[in-house]
C-alpha cells in the first residue's frame, strides 16, 4: 500500500528539515523512546544464541507471529546495532524519505489543521495534566512551557514545531497501539505488522514507513488517524511539557 503515492516525490524544505531534528531530540530521548515495546523484544531475541540458547539464561522461546527470518535478522543485532548508533541528525536523514512521500505528507498535514482548533480551544493546563504526579515545581515548569509554546504554535500557523509536535504524536500513537498487541498471549498479522511499523519508525526506515501509515491508518482507525490524533494534540503537548519540558521544541528560540 501507499506506491502509488510516490509518482511525485516532493520537496523538503528548510522547515521541514528544522521539523524534523527536533522530532528527533525527543523522539530519541530516553523518557520517550523507552515506551516502544519492541526495544524490549528485540533485546530478548538477541539475548538467545543461534542454537536457542542463552548459557544459563533460561531458554527463551521465539515470540508467535515473527518469522524465522525476522528473528534471524533480531539476533545478529541488527536492529539494536542501528537504534544504539541513531543520533537525531540520522533519524531526520531518515525520515525524510517519508517526508517526500505525497500521502504520507498529507496525513501530517490534515493532523496539523486538526489540531489548531483543537489547541485554541484548550486554554486550561490543569484539566488536561490531571493525570500527571509532579511536584509543585515540576508542575510548574510543565505548565510556562505548555502555555508558552501553544501561545506561539496559535500564533505562527507555519512553524516547524507543529510538524515537529505531529510527528512526537504519531510516535506516542504507534508505541501505544505496539504495546496493546504485544501484551496479548497469542500474536496475530496485526500484531506482527505493529512490531515491524515500531521497527520502521524507530530505525527511520522513511519508505517502508510511509506504506505501512497508510494500512495503519485504514486498518486501526478507519482513515481519521489524522482526525483523531488532531484532537488530541492539547493532551500531547501537556503530556511532553510533563516530562521534557526542557526539549528544544519548549525553548523560545525554537521556531
Amino acid at each position: 500500500m501507499g506506491k502509488a503515492s510516490r509518482g511525485k516525490r516532493l520537496s523538503i524544505t528548510r522547515d521541514d528539515a528544522e521539523a524534523l531534528r527536533l522530532a528527533a531530540e525527543m523522539i530519541l530521548d530516553p523518557r520517550l523512546i523507552e515506551t516502544f515495546q519492541s526495544i524490549k523484544l528485540h533485546a530478548r531475541l538477541e539475548s538467545l544464541q543461534p542454537d536457542g540458547h542463552a548459557g544459563s539464561v533460561p531458554l527463551l522461546e521465539q515470540p508467535p507471529g515473527l518469522s524465522g527470518s525476522q528473528a534471524q535478522e533480531e539476533r545478529s543485532g541488527g536492529f539494536s546495532d542501528r537504534l544504539r548508533h541513531q543520533t537525531p541528525a540520522t533519524w531526520a536523514a531518515g525520515m525524510r524519505k517519508a517526508l517526500r512521500d505525497r500521502s504520507f505528507h498529507q496525513r501530517l498535514l490534515a493532523t496539523i489543521e486538526a489540531a489548531r482548533p483543537a489547541l485554541r480551544r484548550e486554554t486550561e493546563f490543569e484539566h488536561q495534566a490531571q493525570s500527571f504526579d509532579l511536584d509543585e515545581s515540576t508542575r510548574a515548569q510543565a505548565k510556562r512551557a505548555y502555555l508558552t509554546t501553544r501561545e506561539r504554535l496559535l500564533a505562527e500557523p507555519a512553524a516547524p514545531a507543529w510538524l515537529a509536535l505531529v510527528m512526537v504524536c504519531l510516535a506516542r500513537v504507534i508505541a501505544t497501539n505496539a504495546h496493546e498487541r504485544f501484551a496479548d498471549e497469542t500474536w496475530d498479522e496485526l500484531t506482527s505488522f505493529m512490531y515491524e511499523l515500531e521497527r520502521d519508525f524507530l530505525i527511520a526506515d522513511g519508505a517502508a514507513l510511509a506504506d505501512k501509515l497508510l494500512e495503519f491508518d485504514h486498518v486501526f482507525y478507519e482513515d481519521r488517524l489524522a482526525e483523531i490524533i488532531g484532537s488530541r494534540m492539547p493532551f500531547g503537548l501537556v503530556e511532553l511539557a510533563c516530562s521534557m519540558a526542557d526539549s528544544s521544541l519548549f525553548k523560545p528560540s525554537a521556531p
